[in-house]
This record gives structure tokens, sequence and C-alpha cells, in this order.
């Protein structure tokens, strides 16, 4: 991939994860005006917790990101970890969670090795 296809990836994932709390707050919104009874259900939390987990827009710049893919993907046993798990790696390594960041990619190999 070029770079620009990757920056463009990197900030449409961003932006996908921002439209996705958008429209689970819109959708509260709208229920809870259709419904004056209306609950919160407890999962939404669970939601917006693993939304917030793969932002890493307040940690590191989208070039930093992309250098870190990179980095990740150099190794020959991470070339097929799906991105998504690369990205909390690398977030989870930023935050000081170094133990986490390479469970991570140990599991994502497994998963693969077995083949499911």
């Amino acid at each position: 991939m070029t770079y620009n296809e990757k920056y463009c990836y990197i900030v449409g994932y961003l932006d996908a994860l921002n439209l996705s709390v958008r429209i689970i707050d819109k959708t509260i919104k709208m229920q809870k005006q259709a419904d004056i009874n209306f609950v919160e259900p407890a999962f939404i939390n669970m939601i917006y917790d693993d939304l917030k987990k793969y932002d890493f827009s307040n940690i590191i710049d989208v070039d930093q990101m992309i250098k870190s893919i990179d980095a990740v993907y150099v190794e020959k046993l991470n070339l097929n970890i799906p991105v998504e798990a690369v990205m909390l790696s690398i977030i989870e390594r930023n935050n000081g969670n170094y133990e986490r960041a390479d469970r991570i990619l140990i599991e994502s190999r497994k998963i693969i090795h077995k083949g499911y």
C-alpha cells in the first residue's frame, strides 16, 4: 500500500469510530424522546468502552501510527494479523501496557496458526 492509502485507511478508521459513537448517542436520544420510561441498557457502556479502546487520536498521531503498523508487519509472523489487532497492540504499548500489547499480538498469531 502507498502511504496515502494507509493514511486514508487510518483516518477513515477513526472517522468510523466517531460515527459509531454518534449513531449510538442519536439512537439513545431518540429512544428517550419516544419513551419517557426508557432506561439505557447496561451494555451500551460496554460498547462505548470497546469503541474507546480503539480510538488513538489523543495518544498517537496518524503518521506515527502508520510507522508503528509498518514496523509490526515487518516481522513475518505478523503478516496475517488483522490491522485492528495491530492497532490495538500499538495503542496499548503507547499507554504503557506492554504486556497487554504483546499478548494481543501473540493471541492473534495463535488464532491464525490454528486457522480460526
